[in-house]
């Protein structure tokens, strides 16, 4: 009896392992620099270097893309074998996604405006009453969401907001200040054209795959990222030591 519950269960193995070798995975992302983002026609950055890395050892088969944030979100949210990152995990998704990892990395998420306010009377200790602007679908809308901001002002790229505080568009922009300076040089505008006013939240960045996916493919990459030992990930990420700080494998659940 008990070889032949070992039999079955090593064919069982198998065919799992056959299927998932077979599926070849749509991997989906957005220009977010210097994490993940198109150079020379192709997606690289620190956590694209992971990704890779771990699809790799699986000999799993993909295909990688970079869209604006909102596309990625839908197409991972409605389409089977779909891997998404860089995805901060938040109450609002938790159970939209099959989370595999985290990024061993944290950003400070802080509201920014003009140095040189166009309306030099505004009043931006009331950052409720002003016109905030953020990204489609991004936790950073989330949170404005959650803390009842009603001027919200919502487009598909974080340059588009930019350019809209650069005109008077919105008076104040939501973003970690490495995103929004990149993007200010990407515009040909001064780091120094904008100003911080306050912490909105820490965010906690990993990848996940779309809830239609096999579950046994979810847990074989949830696996493989488990094994890889923190001087490992920093240098696959090629990241100083200090930036990387492993979180527990509860938090993957």
């Amino acid at each position: 009896m008990k070889r032949i519950i070992s039999i079955l269960t090593s064919i069982v193995l198998l065919v799992v392992s056959l299927a998932t070798k077979a599926v070849e995975l749509q991997v989906v992302t957005e220009d977010l620099a210097p994490f993940n983002y198109v150079s020379n026609g192709k997606v690289v950055g620190s956590n694209t270097l992971l990704i890779k890395h771990l699809l790799k050892s699986l000999n799993i088969k993909y295909t990688i893309k970079s869209y604006p944030w909102a596309r990625s979100y839908q197409i991972a949210l409605t389409q089977p074998n779909v891997l998404i990152y860089t995805i901060n995990k938040t109450p609002h998704r938790e159970r939209k996604f099959q989370w595999l990892g985290r990024f061993p990395l944290t950003t400070d998420i802080s509201f920014f405006r003009l140095a040189k306010p166009i309306l030099v009377n505004t009043n931006f200790n009331d950052l409720k009453n002003l016109r905030i602007g953020t990204q489609i679908n991004t936790a950073n809308e989330q949170f404005l969401i959650q803390h009842n901001y009603k001027k919200i002002s919502r487009v598909s790229h974080l340059r588009q907001t930019v350019g809209m505080l650069a005109l008077g568009r919105i008076d104040v922009i939501i973003g970690s200040k490495a995103q929004i300076e990149s993007e200010l040089l990407a515009s040909g505008l001064p780091i120094d054209t904008v100003t911080h006013i306050k912490h909105a939240f820490l965010s906690a960045p990993s990848f996940a795959l779309s809830k239609q996916s096999s579950p046994a493919l979810a847990a074989k990459i949830r696996e493989a990222y488990l094994q890889i030992s923190t001087q490992d990930i920093c240098h696959i990420m090629k990241l100083p030591p200090h930036q990387c700080i492993k979180p527990n494998s509860d938090a993957l659940r």
